[in-house]
């Protein structure tokens, strides 16, 4: 048994052979700043942890570029870097401060281009 994704949003579905979680495909969220076709975030967010949050780079005018936990960005690519002093900034908690999406809002599962249909295991049957 399988199950189509629709735009924007999560489907979960169950049958007899399992549990199947589909991340829908649709730039509907992104607007005008088109998905990156690699990540399947907005132009303006980085994927983090399987969510889409709004670039570290734009958060803090370029001082802390890039993220290293959800409400957390470092001015280092190497995590380990980010534990020393004056390398990292946090701001709010959850939804807020840097653990948001380019809208605003919550951070939000990846879009991209294409709609598939998947059986349990995780594969196209289409």
């Amino acid at each position: 048994m399988a199950w189509r994704s629709r735009p924007c949003g999560l489907l979960v579905a169950a049958s007899a052979l399992g549990t199947v979680a589909l991340f829908e495909k649709d730039d509907c969220r992104c607007g005008s700043n088109a998905t990156d076709g690699l990540t399947g975030c907005c132009t303006d967010e980085d994927l983090f942890g399987g969510l889409c949050y709004k670039r570290c780079e734009l958060l803090t005018n370029g001082r802390f570029a890039f993220r290293s936990a959800p409400n957390t960005c470092c001015n280092s690519a190497v995590l380990a870097d980010c534990w020393l002093w004056g390398s990292s900034a946090s701001n709010g908690i959850g939804c807020e401060g840097y653990g948001v999406s380019s809208s605003g809002g919550c951070a939000q599962f990846p879009c991209s281009h294409t709609e598939q249909t998947l059986d349990y295991t995780g594969k196209s049957i289409v």
